[in-house]
């Protein structure tokens, strides 16, 4: 009798072990690359898979190439749009990133409740605000699947162009952005190079409005830029920057109190050309890094001309604690790194080289994409190019561990700049 009892109480809840599970929501695209084409240049910067596994997808279209030294120029919008899991059009912003000025979406990350953030740079205004310069940073946040999504706004900015890199929400909801004021000419001289800049925002008020709670700022006679940035639970904030030039060049990573005061700084190498580009915080308190170098790392020799490193560092002081390099062996360049469920990496970037044996790179720069196990073994790779010249952006995995990549390809006769998605299935 008792047996029985338990059978049913068993039938009736349903058995974990024996029941079909509901399939996780997976990408599936048909295509490996999609195009995001147009009559002037288009551009995808970002890309985001939400649980349900729709693709958020950030950049800019119908701007111009070639006419200024700071690109786009001309009339871009900025362009957030949302697909379906097989690449249907769901939503798309519209004019509602679109100033009279040259507008661009450079970053974007969404929480797990549907809230949006976008940052980018901006000629014109948004939110009644004004410019302060050239091209000024501005953030939008709200929830598209809202018939009005109410955006909430906040514009900031110098006489310098700036250019915001990337954006995370923090556990408390803050917002960090990391970036650097561009190059400033303001006329027919350089007045200025670039210098790395960190934001740290929360959203007040009711309607919401986005507040600036700290800037930190580097300042330095020679070229700096900010291309990472990751949060931890205590409101610190971990920030990567490269000094190109003089007795600090190399790559650093700094740690800022709640407040936005140094904490401290770690230097990983000496040449200027290093960069780091993507910060993953783990729940014991460390850190997943990755990035280019041109030489060394960590006493690894380099490979080739420059060389993916992914290494794991402590968050209390930025010491390495292990590290491993990847490369073709000519020059590759990382912009992205993602990691999965199971703890694998993806890495992803530009080569001038071949990452696949028995497969040349088709054009100018391909792109590739490299998966890596917790151990930092090699498990595939891909490489995809045109005869002309790729620009890789950032890469997203679903929960089944496919990957969308995002960038762009250039027409070098014509200028002219086709944004890019990439696909690779598991």
């Amino acid at each position: 009798m008792q047996g029985l009892a338990l059978g049913l109480l068993l039938s009736a809840c349903g058995n974990p072990d024996t029941d079909p599970q509901p399939d996780p929501a997976c990408v599936s695209l048909t295509d490996d690359v999609s195009w995001f084409r147009g009559n002037a240049s288009n551009d995808w910067n970002d890309v985001h898979i939400d649980a349900q596994g729709r693709i958020w997808l950030a950049g800019y279209a119908d701007g111009t190439l070639g006419a200024t030294t700071i690109e786009p120029s001309g009339n871009s919008r900025g362009v957030l749009r949302q697909l379906a899991p097989d690449g249907r059009v769901l939503w798309d912003s519209a004019s509602t990133f679109d100033t009279p000025g040259t507008d661009v979406i450079e970053a974007l990350a969404v929480s797990p409740q549907g809230q949006v953030v976008v940052a980018g740079r901006s000629t014109g205004a948004f939110g009644g605000g004004s410019n302060a310069g050239q091209f000024d940073t501005f953030v939008a946040q709200g929830d598209p699947a809202q018939a009005t999504p109410g955006w909430a706004w906040l514009q900031a900015g110098n006489a310098a162009p700036q250019r915001p890199r990337r954006v995370v929400l923090s556990a408390s909801g803050e917002i960090a952005i990391a970036g650097y004021d561009d190059v400033f000419i303001p006329t027919n001289y350089l007045e200025a190079p670039p210098d790395p800049f960190l934001l740290r925002l929360r959203s007040t008020g009711t309607p919401a409005a986005l507040q600036l709670r700290w800037q930190h700022q580097l300042g330095t006679q020679r070229s700096d830029v900010a291309s990472a940035v990751a949060t931890a639970p205590d409101g610190t904030t971990w920030f990567a920057f490269s000094a190109e030039s003089g007795p600090e060049r190399g790559i650093h990573l700094r740690r800022l109190d709640a407040a936005g005061q140094t904490m401290w700084t770690q230097r990983y190498t000496t040449v200027g050309l290093d960069n780091i580009v993507a910060l993953h915080p783990q729940p014991d308190g460390t850190l997943w890094m990755a990035g280019t170098a041109h030489g060394s790392f960590d006493g690894q020799p380099a490979v080739g001309l420059g060389a993916v490193f992914l290494a794991r560092v402590a968050g209390d002081d930025g010491r390495v604690l292990q590290s491993w390099r990847y490369g073709s062996g000519t020059a590759d360049w990382l912009t992205d790194m993602a990691i999965d469920g199971q703890g694998n990496f993806v890495l992803f970037g530009e080569t001038v080289g071949s990452w696949i044996p028995g497969q040349p790179s088709a054009g100018q720069t391909d792109l590739f994409l490299l998966r890596v196990s917790p151990t930092g073994k090699r498990l595939a790779m891909r490489q995809w190019g045109t005869a002309d010249d790729e620009v890789a952006g950032r890469v997203a995995l679903d929960a089944c561990g496919n990957a969308v990549a995002v960038g762009s390809s250039t027409v070098t006769a014509t200028r002219q700049r086709s944004g890019l998605m990439w696909f690779w299935r598991t």
